[in-house]
């Protein structure tokens, strides 16, 4: 009885507050949820949500106010969204109070999307919402510069950056305010070592590779020339710097991890590896790759056929207990693997064009379309079927028609 009393009295404050400074303004007041709790929400849900105002036809004079947790996952990528969404920071279990209060009042919008990492049309057909201020560059500059390293239209780099599992055991209590057990998402963890033939590929066609994101414990010894490799993980990185990098980057390397949604937000090539679980999409840009793992029968000791996958429902799974108790494990992707897809994509991002596929390319890609079900995002779509790299279609072929 005491909850619902207060959250009658929260609605009835809020919705009078809000009629009284519409009128006031002559604008509508809009109360937008920003999702704050890990950078792959943060950065996707808001920036699904600003698309869409883009494509309005109706000119709504709106004043949006964002509301979100007070601990936010990167602070830097919070004051980008407060250049477009005034947002006030709110103590976590006040602002679920809040939402929870007033979710279905007209005033109230939850940017929540299922869709958002499949609203292909909408992100390859706005602009880009995000732009880092002019001062905030030159700090990011000399950031660089400090290092000896300067980004001229010559010296490019490539961002990269590996899931493990240290990133949520250290800092869910920050976010949440008390230790969570995120093991369930282990499966989409994979060894840095596994770039190693692809970041020195980079290097000898005239790159340099930064890493970004929060550290790990594992040791880069396997760049041949160590001076075109800059460290700033761990202990280097701040909130800016992995903002400003992965935004100035030629493109990003990384798996199923938040961080890899940021390089889109700013319309800068993906390459995903070991893109798991496959019920969402890697990503919404037409300019993006993935290369899907595999998933092996530990009782039968082979790789499913993506016909049994699709066809259960394994490609639903997105927890490690649900693989586990079927006997079931990812296989992660090798080296040779991420190297042949990074000599194909660095390929197209310097000629600008899409090959076009082989005509065996395009049979398999038809056939694994056929083998999607209705109900996933890239059924019968060209967006997502390009998406995933053809070095993926053709090795795998097998496991495909």
């Amino acid at each position: 009885m005491i909850k619902f009393f207060f959250v009658f009295i929260v609605k009835f404050f809020l919705k009078y507050l809000i009629k009284f400074f519409e009128i006031l303004f002559k604008k509508k007041i809009l109360i937008i949820k920003i999702y704050c709790d890990r950078i792959g929400h943060m950065g996707v849900l808001t920036d699904n949500f600003l698309r869409k105002q883009q494509l309005q036809k109706k000119n709504i004079n709106y004043y949006y106010l964002g509301i979100c947790q007070s601990n936010v996952p990167n602070g830097y990528f919070l004051k980008l969204i407060k250049r477009k969404i005034r947002t006030i920071k709110i103590p976590l279990r006040i602002f679920y109070f809040i939402c929870f209060a007033i979710k279905k009042e007209s005033f109230f919008l939850d940017t929540a999307d299922n869709k958002a990492y499949s609203n292909y049309f909408i992100f390859n057909n706005t602009n880009i919402n995000f732009r880092i201020p002019r001062n905030d560059y030159k700090q990011g500059i000399k950031l660089l510069e400090e290092r000896g390293f300067s980004l001229t239209k010559k010296n490019w780099y490539v961002c990269f950056h590996n899931r493990t599992s240290d990133y949520l055991e250290s800092y869910s209590k920050h976010i949440y305010n008390h230790k969570v057990d995120f093991s369930y998402h282990n499966f989409r963890d994979f060894a840095i070592s596994s770039y190693s033939k692809a970041l020195n590929y980079i290097i000898e066609q005239g790159g340099s590779v930064i890493r970004v994101g929060h550290g790990s414990d594992e040791k880069i010894d396997f760049i041949k020339k160590s001076n075109f490799f800059f460290d700033f993980s761990g202990k280097n990185r701040t909130d800016f710097s992995d903002i400003f990098l992965i935004s100035n980057c030629k493109f990003f390397l990384g798996g199923s991890a938040g961080l890899s949604v940021i390089p889109y937000l700013f319309h800068k090539p993906l390459l995903m590896t070991n893109y798991t679980p496959i019920f969402v999409s890697s990503s919404p840009r037409k300019d993006c790759r993935a290369i899907p793992c595999l998933i092996w029968s530990i009782k039968e000791k082979r790789c499913l056929h993506f016909k049994e996958i699709f066809s259960s429902e394994i490609w639903k799974y997105g927890t490690l207990k649900q693989f586990s108790s079927n006997n079931l494990k990812i296989l992660n992707n090798n080296e040779n693997e991420i190297l042949d897809a990074t000599r194909i994509f660095l390929d197209e991002i310097n000629s600008n064009i899409k090959k076009t596929p082989s005509q065996k390319t395009k049979k398999i890609k038809e056939k694994f379309n056929a083998l999607l079900p209705k109900t996933h995002p890239g059924k019968n779509n060209q967006y997502y079927l390009n998406s995933i790299s053809d070095v993926f279609y053709l090795k795998n072929k097998d496991l495909i028609l």
